[in-house]
């Protein structure tokens, strides 16, 4: 009848719901991936900008990168003039870098400010002294900028699971590859982690990319490799 207004019926409401309904269940896994995909890129910013940060230090340090952890009492406080603190001014004193932002899970050991780790084979132990005896164990110096062979090819810090000073493979065996402190690949998409490397860029990486070719990411340089066990 002329005048008279128009209004849906039940079936094309439901139509209509039907269809949101659908879209809405293929939109979502979509923003969420790419969400994810933010997250992974802001994280290797971070530790993209934690590595040239670490190379800044190396270069107004005669060539050597720090000692990861603290040597001012015991060797086992986290918060205390590790690599993190020593590199922070480089950082603005912005401690939300030294963070992956990608992460579900916050597992930071003992109140770690970060869960980035220098690559146990480049800097790890006591500066000026080619070994060191420490807990009975046989630990490599810190190595020397001009000791990196392949810049790009040479992990400098790594995303690890536990929020550790440093990032080791996780392969079976004594020191450096103490498996329970290496790096983590759960917290991304497709079971990857964050590496940046000696010559300043940064990358998702899968456990069998980072860990093939004997570890040849990992080393440094023969002279600066630990000694047999």
């Amino acid at each position: 009848m002329p005048g008279r207004r128009s209004a849906f019926t039940l079936i094309e409401l439901l139509v209509v719901i039907a269809i949101i309904l659908i879209l809405a269940a293929i939109a979502v896994p979509v923003l969420a991936r790419a969400a994810a995909q933010a997250r992974e890129v802001k994280c290797m910013s971070n530790i993209r900008q934690c590595g040239i940060a670490l190379t800044a230090y190396a270069n107004a340090s005669e060539g050597l990168f720090p000692i990861c952890y603290n040597t001012d009492g015991s060797w086992s406080e986290w918060t205390k003039n590790t690599w993190r603190e020593k590199i922070l001014p480089l950082l603005g004193g912005d401690t939300e870098v030294l963070k992956c932002t990608g992460r579900s899970q916050w597992p930071a050991k003992r109140g770690a400010m970060s869960v980035y780790g220098v690559n146990a084979y480049v800097s790890e132990w006591l500066e000026g002294t080619q070994y060191k005896n420490i807990g009975g164990v046989q630990r490599a110096k810190v190595t020397h900028l001009d000791e990196v062979d392949n810049t790009s090819d040479t992990i400098l810090i790594g995303e690890n699971s536990d929020g550790d000073w440093v990032c080791e493979p996780l392969v079976e065996g004594s020191w450096p590859n103490w498996k329970g402190e290496g790096p983590a690949y759960s917290y991304h998409q497709r079971d990857r982690g964050a590496f940046a490397f000696c010559d300043g860029q940064a990358r998702m990486m899968n456990f069998k990319t980072s860990h093939e070719d004997t570890l040849h990411l990992w080393k440094v340089h023969k002279k600066t490799d630990p000694p047999a066990p």
